[in-house]
C-alpha cells in the first residue's frame, strides 16, 4: 500500500538528510559533518530519528577514540530497534483496515528479544490475531471466514515477533512510544556527551542555522552547512 504523500515526503526528507550529511563535508572535515549530526538531532521532533542521528553520530567516533561516557553496546540496540520502526511496512486487510509489520532486522530467537526488545516492551501490543500463523490455532468455515480458537502466549519472545507482524496502527503507536520512553532520556545524555568531541564554536553556528531557519528540509540545511567556512582550531572563527 502506498503511503500518504505528506508522510512519505517527510520520510524522504529524512533520508535526504542522513545520505546528504554523509556526503556534503569533504575530507578533513570530520568535526564538520560530526556538528551536523549533532545539530540536527536538537531540532529533528520524532523521537525514533533523533535516536537514530544520535546513534549515526556516535558511531562516527573512531573505536581508538571512544572515551566517552557512552555504551556502544547500548548504542547497537538504539539504533538496531528505531531502524527497525523507521522502516515499518504498512498493508491492509481485505476489508481495507491497516496493519503494521515490523522488519526487526536480527534473528527472531530468544535471546534477541531479551537483548532488543525486553527493556523496553510493556506488553500492550494490539494487533491482528487472525493474522498469527505459528501462535493461533485459526478455524476457517465453508465461506472462508477465519475463527480465531485460541492464541499460544507461550512462549512470550514467540508470540511477541509474530504479533509485530501484524499490529494495528494503535498497536504500533504503542510499541513505538514505549521504545522511544526508553529510549530519549539516554539519547540525551550520549548526545550531550558526543557535543564535547566538537568545538562549541562551529557546534553553535550550525546549530543556529538548524534553528533559525525552520521552513527549510533537512537536506537544504546539510547542504548549505557544508559551505560555511572551516573552524579554526580555537573553534572561535573561519579558517582564512
Amino acid at each position: 500500500m502506498s503511503k500518504p504523500k505528506q508522510k512519505q515526503d517527510k520520510e524522504d526528507d529524512f533520508n535526504k538528510f542522513v545520505s546528504s550529511a554523509i556526503r556534503a563535508p569533504r575530507a578533513g572535515a570530520y568535526e564538520h559533518l560530526l556538528s551536523q549530526f549533532l545539530a540536527s538531532a536538537v531540532v529533528v521532533t520524532d523521537p525514533l530519528k533523533r535516536v537514530k542521528i544520535v546513534c549515526e553520530a556516535a558511531l562516527m567516533i573512531p573505536e581508538s577514540q571512544r572515551n566517552l561516557d557512552i555504551s556502544y553496546e547500548k548504542i547497537e540496540v538504539l539504533n538496531i530497534v528505531a531502524n527497525a520502526l523507521l522502516n515499518k511496512t504498512t498493508m491492509k486487510l481485505p476489508d481495507g483496515s491497516a496493519y503494521v509489520s515490523i522488519p526487526w532486522g536480527f534473528k527472531l530467537v530468544e535471546e534477541n528479544f531479551q537483548k532488543f526488545v525486553k527493556p523496553w516492551d510493556k506488553h500492550n501490543l494490539t494487533y491482528y490475531p487472525v493474522l498469527l500463523k505459528k501462535q493461533a490455532e485459526i478455524e476457517w468455515d465453508y465461506r472462508g471466514i477465519p475463527t480465531v480458537k485460541k492464541i499460544f502466549y507461550d512462549p512470550y519472545w514467540r508470540w511477541f515477533f509474530e504479533a509485530s507482524g501484524c499490529l494495528t496502527v494503535a498497536g504500533y503507536n504503542n510499541l513505538k512510544n514505549s521504545f522511544a520512553a526508553w529510549a530519549i532520556p539516554q539519547v540525551q545524555l550520549y548526545l550531550a556527551e558526543l557535543t564535547r568531541v566538537v568545538s562549541p564554536g562551529l557546534y553553535g553556528q550550525i546549530l543556529g542555522l538548524y534553528t533559525r531557519r525552520g521552513k527549510q528540509s533537512y537536506a537544504q540545511k546539510v547542504k548549505e552547512a557544508g559551505e560555511m567556512p572551516k573552524q579554526d582550531e580555537s573553534g572561535m572563527g573561519p579558517r582564512i
